[in-house]
């Protein structure tokens, strides 16, 4: 089995799938709101009699939520410890962009705080820019380039909501995993900026 967590935006999912054939969901949980790490411990608890079988972890590397993907990682990390399965780390934007592999030219968006926005860009489900932060005051230029726009949270003039979700996640991890099964084995969040200098 596979072990997916996407955490990145404030719909948080968790899903359980064979390897062999990640389309095939075999446990799914979704929660929305609460980053703490106290409620993926409650959702990985619930399925923990199927844990054992996992042989790989997927976690959402972001960019979003620094908290619930700090969280989703610390998780991930300790279950490999555990089971001493393989762990992925996938930017979510990838993962969601995977669903939207159609659009021509997409724009996922996300709050970045200190009227700042992330953005990844992705030409029918390739991504050909970011994650990267923007000033908001950017947003109708990068708009009109795009043929569709999303964002997972309310944010002035992207009207479309659309999130990563768990399941589609490791369907995208287990394709990276293929590919190249030494990469990203100790992920950390996407953090596009350094720390808020402090005064005096």
């Amino acid at each position: 089995m596979i072990l997916a967590i996407e955490t990145s935006s404030p719909h948080h999912s968790l899903c359980l799938a064979r390897l062999d054939s990640p389309e095939d969901i075999l446990a799914t949980a979704n929660w929305s709101g609460d980053a703490r790490a106290g409620r993926l411990l409650v959702e990985l608890d619930a399925i923990r009699q199927y844990l054992p079988r996992v042989r790989l972890i997927a976690v959402g590397t972001g960019p979003g939520s620094f908290s619930g993907i700090r969280a989703a990682i610390s998780a991930a990390k300790g279950l490999r410890a555990v089971l001493g399965c393989p762990l992925v780390g996938a930017c979510s934007a990838d993962a969601l962009a995977k669903d939207l592999a159609r659009v021509s030219r997409l724009g996922v968006f996300a709050d970045a705080k200190r009227n700042e926005l992330y953005l990844t860009e992705f030409a029918l489900g390739r991504r050909i820019r970011g994650p990267v932060t923007i000033p908001t005051r950017s947003l109708d230029d990068c708009l009109a380039k795009l043929t569709l726009a999303v964002s997972a949270e309310p944010i002035p003039g992207i009207p479309e909501r659309a999130w990563p979700v768990a399941a589609t996640l490791a369907q995208f991890a287990v394709e990276s995993w293929r590919r190249n099964p030494a990469a990203n084995h100790d992920p950390e969040p996407i953090y596009l900026r350094g720390p808020t200098p402090r005064d005096g």
